[in-house]
Protein backbone atom coordinates (compact mmCIF):
# COMPACT_ATOMS: atom_id res chain seq x y z
CA UNK A 1 0.00 0.00 0.00
CA UNK A 2 1.34 3.26 -1.09
CA UNK A 3 2.16 6.35 1.62
CA UNK A 4 0.15 9.63 0.81
CA UNK A 5 1.30 12.92 2.20
CA UNK A 6 0.40 16.40 2.26
CA UNK A 7 3.38 18.90 3.03
CA UNK A 8 4.05 18.16 6.74
CA UNK A 9 3.79 15.92 9.04
CA UNK A 10 1.74 16.38 12.34
CA UNK A 11 1.80 14.45 15.93
CA UNK A 12 0.23 11.63 15.31
CA UNK A 13 -2.25 11.98 18.16
CA UNK A 14 -4.14 15.08 19.65
CA UNK A 15 -3.47 18.36 19.80
CA UNK A 16 0.37 18.96 19.74
CA UNK A 17 2.35 21.05 22.10
CA UNK A 18 1.77 24.97 21.44
CA UNK A 19 3.92 25.90 18.28
CA UNK A 20 4.25 22.68 16.79
CA UNK A 21 2.22 21.33 13.67
CA UNK A 22 2.83 20.13 10.16
CA UNK A 23 2.10 18.17 7.18
CA UNK A 24 0.12 15.28 7.40
CA UNK A 25 0.83 11.81 6.19
CA UNK A 26 -1.44 8.92 5.28
CA UNK A 27 -1.04 5.15 4.59
CA UNK A 28 -3.09 2.03 4.42
CA UNK A 29 -6.44 1.08 2.74
CA UNK A 30 -7.33 3.99 0.72
CA UNK A 31 -11.12 2.45 -0.76
CA UNK A 32 -12.42 5.50 -0.31
CA UNK A 33 -10.06 8.18 -0.72
CA UNK A 34 -9.20 8.46 3.28
CA UNK A 35 -6.01 8.35 2.63
CA UNK A 36 -5.59 11.02 0.08
CA UNK A 37 -4.37 14.14 1.78
CA UNK A 38 -6.40 17.07 0.29
CA UNK A 39 -4.04 19.64 -2.03
CA UNK A 40 -6.00 22.23 0.19
CA UNK A 41 -4.03 21.36 2.59
CA UNK A 42 -1.02 21.89 1.12
CA UNK A 43 0.90 24.83 2.80
CA UNK A 44 -1.20 24.33 5.78
CA UNK A 45 0.03 24.04 9.46
CA UNK A 46 -1.89 20.90 10.46
CA UNK A 47 -2.49 20.78 14.18
CA UNK A 48 -4.32 17.86 14.98
CA UNK A 49 -6.29 14.87 12.71
CA UNK A 50 -8.83 12.03 13.35
CA UNK A 51 -9.99 9.29 11.90
CA UNK A 52 -13.75 7.70 11.23
CA UNK A 53 -15.04 4.89 9.33
CA UNK A 54 -13.58 5.40 5.40
CA UNK A 55 -13.10 9.07 6.19
CA UNK A 56 -10.40 11.32 7.61
CA UNK A 57 -10.06 15.11 9.72
CA UNK A 58 -7.47 17.93 9.63
CA UNK A 59 -7.22 20.88 11.63
CA UNK A 60 -5.15 23.44 10.87
CA UNK A 61 -2.98 25.96 13.09
CA UNK A 62 -6.14 28.72 12.24
CA UNK A 63 -8.44 26.46 14.12
CA UNK A 64 -10.35 25.50 10.11
CA UNK A 65 -11.65 21.95 10.27
CA UNK A 66 -11.12 19.81 6.48
CA UNK A 67 -12.92 16.50 5.76
CA UNK A 68 -12.25 13.52 3.45
CA UNK A 69 -13.12 10.07 2.23
CA UNK A 70 -17.01 8.56 2.22
CA UNK A 71 -19.05 11.24 3.22
CA UNK A 72 -21.74 9.00 5.10
CA UNK A 73 -24.09 11.26 6.61
CA UNK A 74 -22.40 13.98 5.85
CA UNK A 75 -19.00 12.86 7.85
CA UNK A 76 -16.92 15.07 5.28
CA UNK A 77 -19.15 17.98 5.26
CA UNK A 78 -18.01 20.53 8.15
CA UNK A 79 -20.69 22.11 9.33
CA UNK A 80 -21.05 26.18 7.97
CA UNK A 81 -21.70 26.74 11.78
CA UNK A 82 -17.62 26.31 12.27
CA UNK A 83 -17.00 29.00 9.82
CA UNK A 84 -15.59 31.93 11.85
CA UNK A 85 -14.45 29.97 14.67
CA UNK A 86 -11.66 28.49 16.21
CA UNK A 87 -11.38 24.84 16.50
CA UNK A 88 -9.17 23.61 18.83
CA UNK A 89 -9.52 20.02 18.73
CA UNK A 90 -11.29 17.08 16.51
CA UNK A 91 -12.26 13.60 16.44
CA UNK A 92 -13.75 11.20 14.15
CA UNK A 93 -16.29 8.03 14.54
CA UNK A 94 -18.03 5.89 12.19
CA UNK A 95 -19.80 8.42 9.68
CA UNK A 96 -19.38 11.35 12.13
CA UNK A 97 -16.99 14.40 13.40
CA UNK A 98 -16.64 16.01 16.47
CA UNK A 99 -14.72 19.09 17.33
CA UNK A 100 -14.08 21.38 20.54
CA UNK A 101 -14.80 25.28 19.27
CA UNK A 102 -13.45 27.75 21.53
CA UNK A 103 -15.08 30.42 23.87
CA UNK A 104 -14.48 34.14 22.06
CA UNK A 105 -14.89 36.97 24.56
CA UNK A 106 -17.09 39.52 24.05
CA UNK A 107 -16.13 42.60 22.18
CA UNK A 108 -18.21 45.53 22.26
CA UNK A 109 -19.52 46.11 18.50
CA UNK A 110 -22.29 49.19 19.15
CA UNK A 111 -21.98 51.20 21.77
CA UNK A 112 -25.14 53.40 23.57
CA UNK A 113 -25.62 56.55 22.60
CA UNK A 114 -26.27 59.89 24.72
CA UNK A 115 -29.97 60.99 24.42
CA UNK A 116 -31.86 63.93 24.69
CA UNK A 117 -35.54 63.70 25.62
CA UNK A 118 -38.52 66.53 27.00
CA UNK A 119 -40.15 64.91 29.73
CA UNK A 120 -42.54 62.59 29.01
CA UNK A 121 -40.92 60.82 26.20
CA UNK A 122 -39.39 57.63 26.00
CA UNK A 123 -35.27 57.27 25.99
CA UNK A 124 -33.97 54.03 23.76
CA UNK A 125 -30.79 52.80 24.27
CA UNK A 126 -28.90 49.91 21.84
CA UNK A 127 -25.97 48.71 22.16
CA UNK A 128 -24.55 45.00 20.35
CA UNK A 129 -21.53 42.57 21.36
CA UNK A 130 -19.71 39.63 19.33
CA UNK A 131 -18.26 36.44 20.97
CA UNK A 132 -18.41 32.57 21.08
CA UNK A 133 -21.04 31.71 22.91
CA UNK A 134 -23.41 34.58 22.43
CA UNK A 135 -23.30 36.74 24.86
CA UNK A 136 -26.09 37.41 27.58
CA UNK A 137 -26.64 41.56 28.26
CA UNK A 138 -27.28 43.30 31.28
CA UNK A 139 -28.54 47.11 31.69
CA UNK A 140 -27.11 49.08 34.42
CA UNK A 141 -27.93 52.76 35.70
CA UNK A 142 -26.56 55.20 37.78
CA UNK A 143 -27.57 58.60 39.01
CA UNK A 144 -23.94 60.44 38.20
CA UNK A 145 -20.74 59.81 37.68
CA UNK A 146 -19.56 58.75 41.26
CA UNK A 147 -22.49 56.38 41.94
CA UNK A 148 -22.47 52.87 42.09
CA UNK A 149 -24.06 51.20 38.81
CA UNK A 150 -27.25 49.33 39.57
CA UNK A 151 -28.76 46.32 37.69
CA UNK A 152 -32.11 47.55 35.66
CA UNK A 153 -34.49 44.66 36.59
CA UNK A 154 -35.77 43.05 33.11
CA UNK A 155 -33.38 44.89 30.83
CA UNK A 156 -31.60 41.68 29.18
CA UNK A 157 -32.04 42.77 25.72
CA UNK A 158 -29.79 44.82 23.17
CA UNK A 159 -32.25 47.60 23.19
CA UNK A 160 -33.25 49.15 26.99
CA UNK A 161 -36.04 51.48 26.80
CA UNK A 162 -36.40 54.15 29.88
CA UNK A 163 -40.56 55.35 29.13
CA UNK A 164 -41.53 58.19 30.09
CA UNK A 165 -38.72 59.99 30.76
CA UNK A 166 -39.15 63.13 33.83
CA UNK A 167 -36.92 65.80 35.06
CA UNK A 168 -35.55 63.38 37.65
CA UNK A 169 -33.81 61.29 34.95
CA UNK A 170 -31.88 64.29 33.76
CA UNK A 171 -28.40 63.05 34.22
CA UNK A 172 -29.17 59.71 34.74
CA UNK A 173 -25.98 57.31 33.16
CA UNK A 174 -26.39 53.96 31.19
CA UNK A 175 -24.29 50.86 29.98
CA UNK A 176 -24.53 47.38 29.17
CA UNK A 177 -23.12 44.31 30.38
CA UNK A 178 -22.03 41.44 27.96
CA UNK A 179 -21.57 38.16 29.35
CA UNK A 180 -19.91 34.73 27.95
CA UNK A 181 -18.27 31.80 29.94
CA UNK A 182 -15.01 33.61 28.29
CA UNK A 183 -15.30 36.71 29.55
CA UNK A 184 -17.39 40.34 29.98
CA UNK A 185 -17.50 43.36 27.72
CA UNK A 186 -18.95 46.65 29.31
CA UNK A 187 -20.14 49.61 26.75
CA UNK A 188 -19.18 53.21 27.27
CA UNK A 189 -21.62 55.47 29.21
CA UNK A 190 -24.62 57.01 27.98
CA UNK A 191 -25.72 59.80 29.30
CA UNK A 192 -29.49 61.32 29.35
CA UNK A 193 -30.63 64.74 29.31
CA UNK A 194 -34.45 65.44 29.86
CA UNK A 195 -34.72 68.76 28.72
CA UNK A 196 -36.75 71.05 31.23
CA UNK A 197 -39.83 74.01 30.05
CA UNK A 198 -38.68 77.35 31.24
CA UNK A 199 -38.76 78.80 34.43
CA UNK A 200 -39.07 82.60 35.08
CA UNK A 201 -36.23 83.83 37.40
CA UNK A 202 -36.82 87.25 36.85
CA UNK A 203 -40.25 89.24 36.21
CA UNK A 204 -40.69 92.61 34.66
CA UNK A 205 -41.57 95.35 36.72
CA UNK A 206 -43.99 98.19 36.01
CA UNK A 207 -42.50 101.17 34.83
CA UNK A 208 -43.45 104.81 34.92
CA UNK A 209 -41.39 107.76 32.17
CA UNK A 210 -42.39 111.14 31.71
CA UNK A 211 -43.31 112.07 27.99
CA UNK A 212 -40.21 111.51 25.57
CA UNK A 213 -38.16 108.99 28.14
CA UNK A 214 -37.55 105.49 27.49
CA UNK A 215 -39.15 102.76 29.02
CA UNK A 216 -37.17 99.51 30.04
CA UNK A 217 -38.52 96.18 30.67
CA UNK A 218 -35.79 93.04 31.82
CA UNK A 219 -36.78 89.41 32.66
CA UNK A 220 -35.30 86.81 33.04
CA UNK A 221 -36.11 82.55 32.61
CA UNK A 222 -34.28 79.23 33.40
CA UNK A 223 -34.68 75.73 31.05
CA UNK A 224 -33.07 73.18 28.98
CA UNK A 225 -32.33 74.00 26.20
CA UNK A 226 -32.28 77.79 27.16
CA UNK A 227 -35.05 79.00 26.19
CA UNK A 228 -35.39 81.70 23.63
CA UNK A 229 -37.64 84.73 24.40
CA UNK A 230 -40.11 87.04 23.09
CA UNK A 231 -41.78 90.64 23.66
CA UNK A 232 -45.25 90.98 23.61
CA UNK A 233 -47.55 93.81 23.96
CA UNK A 234 -51.09 94.77 24.60
CA UNK A 235 -53.08 98.12 25.11
CA UNK A 236 -55.26 97.18 28.48
CA UNK A 237 -56.64 94.27 30.28
CA UNK A 238 -59.11 92.74 28.03
CA UNK A 239 -56.46 93.29 24.56
CA UNK A 240 -55.06 90.86 22.77
CA UNK A 241 -50.86 90.32 22.95
CA UNK A 242 -49.22 90.85 20.21
CA UNK A 243 -45.18 89.91 19.19
CA UNK A 244 -43.17 93.25 19.46
CA UNK A 245 -41.05 92.80 16.04
CA UNK A 246 -37.35 91.86 17.33
CA UNK A 247 -38.26 92.04 20.62
CA UNK A 248 -35.87 88.96 21.07
CA UNK A 249 -33.65 89.67 24.42
CA UNK A 250 -34.22 89.53 27.83
CA UNK A 251 -34.47 93.46 27.52
CA UNK A 252 -36.69 95.61 25.83
CA UNK A 253 -36.76 99.04 25.52
CA UNK A 254 -39.51 101.53 24.53
CA UNK A 255 -38.01 104.52 23.19
CA UNK A 256 -39.58 107.78 23.65
CA UNK A 257 -42.76 107.33 25.45
CA UNK A 258 -45.72 109.17 24.36
CA UNK A 259 -48.47 109.86 26.27
CA UNK A 260 -50.60 107.35 23.87
CA UNK A 261 -48.21 104.42 25.17
CA UNK A 262 -49.91 104.88 29.21
CA UNK A 263 -51.49 101.98 30.43
CA UNK A 264 -49.78 99.74 28.14
CA UNK A 265 -48.72 96.37 29.17
CA UNK A 266 -45.86 93.91 28.15
CA UNK A 267 -44.51 90.67 29.07
CA UNK A 268 -41.85 88.33 27.96
CA UNK A 269 -42.68 84.74 26.35
CA UNK A 270 -40.20 81.98 27.15
CA UNK A 271 -39.78 79.11 24.90
CA UNK A 272 -37.71 75.75 24.55
CA UNK A 273 -38.59 72.63 22.93
CA UNK A 274 -40.10 71.60 26.39
CA UNK A 275 -42.23 73.96 26.52
CA UNK A 276 -43.63 77.88 26.70
CA UNK A 277 -44.02 80.11 30.17
CA UNK A 278 -45.31 83.84 29.77
CA UNK A 279 -43.99 86.01 32.68
CA UNK A 280 -46.38 88.49 34.31
CA UNK A 281 -47.67 91.64 33.05
CA UNK A 282 -45.58 94.58 33.31
CA UNK A 283 -47.50 97.95 33.04
CA UNK A 284 -45.95 101.51 31.76
CA UNK A 285 -47.39 104.40 33.18
CA UNK A 286 -46.64 107.81 31.27
CA UNK A 287 -46.65 110.95 33.35
CA UNK A 288 -48.58 114.08 31.85
CA UNK A 289 -47.78 117.60 32.75
CA UNK A 290 -50.36 119.49 35.16
CA UNK A 291 -53.29 121.38 32.98
CA UNK A 292 -54.74 124.07 34.87
CA UNK A 293 -58.77 123.16 35.32
CA UNK A 294 -59.97 125.44 37.49
CA UNK A 295 -58.57 129.09 37.34
CA UNK A 296 -58.29 131.99 40.94
CA UNK A 297 -60.84 134.90 40.47
CA UNK A 298 -60.51 138.41 41.17
CA UNK A 299 -61.45 139.06 44.61
CA UNK A 300 -63.06 142.59 46.28
CA UNK A 301 -62.79 142.46 50.34
CA UNK A 302 -63.39 145.39 52.97
CA UNK A 303 -60.46 145.92 54.73
CA UNK A 304 -60.50 143.18 57.48
CA UNK A 305 -62.50 141.06 55.25
CA UNK A 306 -60.72 137.36 54.28
CA UNK A 307 -60.11 137.14 50.64
CA UNK A 308 -59.73 133.38 49.69
CA UNK A 309 -58.60 132.07 46.03
CA UNK A 310 -59.03 128.74 44.51
CA UNK A 311 -57.28 126.85 41.51
CA UNK A 312 -57.25 122.95 40.23
CA UNK A 313 -55.27 121.05 37.61
CA UNK A 314 -54.93 117.54 36.34
CA UNK A 315 -51.82 115.70 36.00
CA UNK A 316 -49.79 112.70 36.55
CA UNK A 317 -48.65 112.54 38.74
CA UNK A 318 -50.87 114.42 40.84
CA UNK A 319 -49.28 117.68 40.90
CA UNK A 320 -47.81 119.56 43.99
CA UNK A 321 -49.42 123.30 43.88
CA UNK A 322 -47.84 126.62 45.12
CA UNK A 323 -49.35 129.96 45.53
CA UNK A 324 -47.26 133.19 44.74
CA UNK A 325 -48.01 136.79 45.24
CA UNK A 326 -46.75 139.73 43.57
CA UNK A 327 -47.48 143.86 44.39
CA UNK A 328 -48.45 144.35 41.54
CA UNK A 329 -48.53 143.80 37.53
CA UNK A 330 -44.48 145.02 37.67
CA UNK A 331 -43.06 143.42 40.27
CA UNK A 332 -41.79 139.93 41.29
CA UNK A 333 -43.54 137.13 42.02
CA UNK A 334 -42.83 135.19 45.54
CA UNK A 335 -43.75 132.25 46.92
CA UNK A 336 -46.75 132.19 49.80
CA UNK A 337 -44.94 130.60 52.71
CA UNK A 338 -47.11 127.06 53.11
CA UNK A 339 -49.83 127.95 50.71
CA UNK A 340 -49.70 124.78 49.37
CA UNK A 341 -53.22 123.47 48.85
CA UNK A 342 -55.82 124.24 46.32
CA UNK A 343 -57.56 127.29 47.95
CA UNK A 344 -55.29 129.72 49.68
CA UNK A 345 -56.58 132.68 51.96
CA UNK A 346 -55.51 135.78 52.86
CA UNK A 347 -56.66 136.61 56.46
CA UNK A 348 -57.85 139.94 56.97
CA UNK A 349 -57.11 142.28 54.23
CA UNK A 350 -55.80 145.81 55.08
CA UNK A 351 -55.22 148.83 52.26
CA UNK A 352 -51.85 147.86 51.51
CA UNK A 353 -53.11 144.66 50.20
CA UNK A 354 -55.26 146.62 47.84
CA UNK A 355 -54.33 145.31 43.99
CA UNK A 356 -51.93 142.81 44.84
CA UNK A 357 -52.05 139.42 42.39
CA UNK A 358 -52.28 135.85 43.12
CA UNK A 359 -51.60 133.32 41.09
CA UNK A 360 -51.15 129.20 41.94
CA UNK A 361 -48.37 127.09 40.27
CA UNK A 362 -48.93 123.39 39.81
CA UNK A 363 -45.91 120.58 39.52
CA UNK A 364 -45.03 117.14 38.55
CA UNK A 365 -42.23 115.03 37.51
CA UNK A 366 -43.95 115.68 33.69
CA UNK A 367 -43.90 119.63 34.07
CA UNK A 368 -45.09 122.99 34.96
CA UNK A 369 -48.68 124.45 34.45
CA UNK A 370 -49.71 128.45 36.13
CA UNK A 371 -53.12 129.53 36.85
CA UNK A 372 -53.82 132.98 35.40
CA UNK A 373 -53.75 136.36 37.69
CA UNK A 374 -56.35 137.36 40.21
CA UNK A 375 -56.45 140.37 41.63
CA UNK A 376 -57.52 141.87 45.73
CA UNK A 377 -58.85 145.20 45.19
CA UNK A 378 -59.45 145.80 49.04
CA UNK A 379 -62.72 148.89 49.15
CA UNK A 380 -62.39 152.02 51.12
CA UNK A 381 -64.78 152.63 53.91
CA UNK A 382 -67.17 156.02 53.43
CA UNK A 383 -67.30 157.72 56.08
CA UNK A 384 -70.62 157.57 57.73
CA UNK A 385 -72.92 161.12 57.69
CA UNK A 386 -75.19 162.07 60.39
CA UNK A 387 -77.76 164.61 59.54
CA UNK A 388 -78.53 167.23 61.74
CA UNK A 389 -81.41 166.76 64.36
CA UNK A 390 -83.66 170.35 63.78
CA UNK A 391 -85.13 171.57 66.83
CA UNK A 392 -88.82 173.05 66.70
Amino acid sequence: MAVTAGTAVADPVGVPPSGRGGRVAAWGYNGSGQTDVPASLDGETVTAIAAGWRHSLALTSDGKVTGWGTNISGSTDVPASLAGKTVTAIAAGDGYGLAVVASTAPAVVEQPHDLTVNPGEDATFTATASGDPASTVQWQRRSGDNAPWVDIPGATTSTYTLAKAAPADNGSQFRAVFTNPAGIATTQTATLTVNTPPVITGQPKDRTVNPGQDATFTATASGKPAPTVQWQRRSGDNAAWTDIPGATTGTYTLSKATAADNGNQFRAVFTNTAGKTATQSATLTVNTAPVITGQPEDRRVNPGGDATFTAAASGKPAPTVQWQRRSGDNAAWTDIPRSTTGTYTLSKATRADNRSQYRAVFTNTAGTATTQTATLTVTRHRPHHHRPHHHR
